[in-house]
């Protein structure tokens, strides 16, 4: 994980926070803390996300106690959790993000990466093709309001595991805005239908699977897995070094994740690493 950024820690990530009402305070030079008043109260709820290590535990505490944090939750952008923080809180068994990702090593050969994807995964690209799914890739700086609407509506209409907590179109805008320059956006289109869609995010030197969907058609078609497949080859072509799938399931939060298994299948057939991040941890004022 040395030298890689994820995507909670960079300034485009914080202006989306602020524009959803969160306060940045900066813990130090590559970490921040986000924090959120609880209206009518005099309390605060707070997150650090993605940390790098070392991260600065004194001063999380001070910062805990001046803002009257109630409830801080904390995820270690590193396998294990340093033991001088694990003294400090608990652990937290509902995560606020992923636990366990997949990374593609993006310095390899489109060649090598198109072998080390499963048998299936390859088959259903090729049947996508055969099937008549046209792609087209649209940069963050460059996508018109007609088109983000698109997206939204196809994304939200195909998430039937997360129906409680959709995003709304307003939260979706402020995030493309804070990344205009830092996205891209994949349609899967079949006769000029909207079919299938992957928004990437990406830092410094990592692609992120930020949201994707597939209508029934695109299912039907096999839409995702090619677009999947041409964010991987266009992440590839800018440089990044790893391709992060954002998420599969993680057996230590069997309750939490749930709904994760079926969509964890399908991202193992890209192949790659699959990276358990340290449990996230949690803290109140009342400790």
């Amino acid at each position: 994980m040395k030298g890689l950024n994820d995507i909670r820690q960079t300034s485009n990530y914080g202006q989306f926070m602020e524009k959803m009402g969160w306060q940045i305070i900066s813990l130090d030079k590559q970490n921040r803390l986000f924090i959120k008043k609880i209206p009518l109260t005099p309390f605060y709820l707070g997150k650090i996300l993605r940390a790098k290590l070392p991260i600065n535990i004194k001063k999380i505490k001070n910062l805990q106690k001046k803002y009257r944090i109630i409830i801080l939750k904390i995820q270690i952008f590193s396998l294990t959790n340093p033991k001088e923080l694990t003294d400090f809180v608990k652990p937290d068994l509902h995560p606020l993000i992923p636990t366990k990702t997949i990374w593609l090593d993006l310095k390899k050969t489109k060649k090598q990466l198109w072998k080390e994807l499963e048998k299936r995964t390859r088959s259903n690209i090729r049947s996508a093709k055969k099937n008549k799914v046209k792609t087209k890739i649209i940069l963050g700086k460059k996508i018109n309001k007609n088109e983000l609407k698109s997206f939204y509506n196809l994304w939200k209409k195909n998430k039937p595991y997360n129906f409680l907590f959709k995003p709304s179109f307003k939260e979706f805008k402020n995030l493309t805005l804070s990344f205009k320059n830092n996205c891209f956006f994949i349609f899967g289109i079949n006769n000029s239908e909207i079919i299938s869609v992957v928004l990437i995010l990406f830092s410094e030197n990592m692609a992120f699977d930020w949201w994707g969907a597939n209508s029934k058609k695109g299912r039907k078609l096999l839409a995702k897995p090619y677009i999947l497949w041409e964010a991987i080859k266009f992440s590839k072509k800018r440089n990044f070094q790893v391709f992060d799938f954002e998420g599969i399931y993680d057996k230590r939060f069997p309750k939490a994740q749930k709904n994760w298994q079926g969509f964890s299948k399908f991202k193992k057939g890209f192949g790659g690493i699959e990276i358990q991040l340290a449990k996230p941890i949690a803290t109140t004022i009342f400790t």
